[in-house]
């Protein structure tokens, strides 16, 4: 079964997996990874696959019957598995979940909440405060996968002005378009509705370490647009980021950030 896409500039792709990745995985939560799992990464580590959705006994916000899967967290520090009991904490989700699909609002995760082995895959919904079931194993999920044809999002109204939406933003990021990701930003970042900033918010800390410089810059303008409606720790996680940055721009936009608060 081929699962991965070989994606260009595949911000979930990480270096090859080795045993000790495994190991200080499996010591952190203190349980055994599934066997069907590690077989995928062993190939590549993580990243985006060419399946786009899995079926769900409720509505997501991405479907009445399934939900968006378009990316396998591998095991690592940055947009890996390892990053959950960051998401964790910062979504005030319940210990024992690992997460490897997802940003902000919705996650899909291992559930080792009752086992530490053989986890069931959950589907978490942190709008509505929901973790249902929706597939028995990561074998069983991985088997279920398929691909959802989607109406086109991007539409032009009157006077050919350029309609965002959170679906065409999402659309842009799995198809990795860098011309669609780069406007879905730029105007959500104007036009951002209050109820959507914590989705939009996750989206901006998932682009800061994206391989494209013209993005992380965007990323970085739309941040200090953004510097009275973000949360205060979002803020300071993106500043650390951009400081990092090889890009001088981004590390500009860091500097000029950090003085305004």
């Amino acid at each position: 079964m081929k699962i991965w896409a070989n994606s260009e500039n595949d911000i979930y792709k990480l270096p090859p997996l080795r045993e000790s990745d495994i190991k200080k995985a499996e010591n952190l939560f203190k349980i055994k990874l599934p066997k069907s799992y590690l077989d995928i990464l062993r190939i590549q580590n993580g990243g985006s696959i060419v399946f786009n959705a899995h079926p769900s006994p409720k509505p997501t916000s991405w479907s009445d019957h399934s939900v968006n899967v378009d990316f396998i967290m591998g095991i690592g520090e940055n947009n890996g598995i390892l990053e959950t009991p960051y998401y964790i904490e910062e979504w005030n989700m319940p210990e024992g979940l690992i997460l490897f699909n997802g940003q902000g609002h919705s996650w899909i995760a291992f559930d080792y909440r009752n086992t530490v082995e053989n986890p069931p895959i959950v589907y978490i919904d942190n709008e509505t405060e929901e973790i249902f079931k929706i597939a028995d194993s990561f074998e069983s999920f991985l088997k279920n996968l398929y691909v959802e044809e989607m109406e086109e999002e991007i539409e032009f109204g009157e006077f050919n002005e350029v309609e965002i939406s959170k679906e065409s933003t999402m659309r842009a990021i799995y198809n990795n378009d860098i011309y669609g990701i780069i406007t879905s930003v730029d105007l959500m970042s104007q036009e951002v509705k209050a109820e959507d900033l914590e989705w939009f918010s996750s989206i901006l800390l998932q682009l800061s370490k994206h391989p494209n410089d013209d993005i992380r810059r965007s990323v970085a303008e739309a941040t200090n647009f953004l510097l009275d409606s973000l949360e205060k720790t979002t803020i300071e996680k993106l500043i650390e980021i951009f400081n990092q940055d090889k890009n001088e721009d981004v590390r500009y936009f860091a500097n000029m950030i950090r003085n305004q608060i």
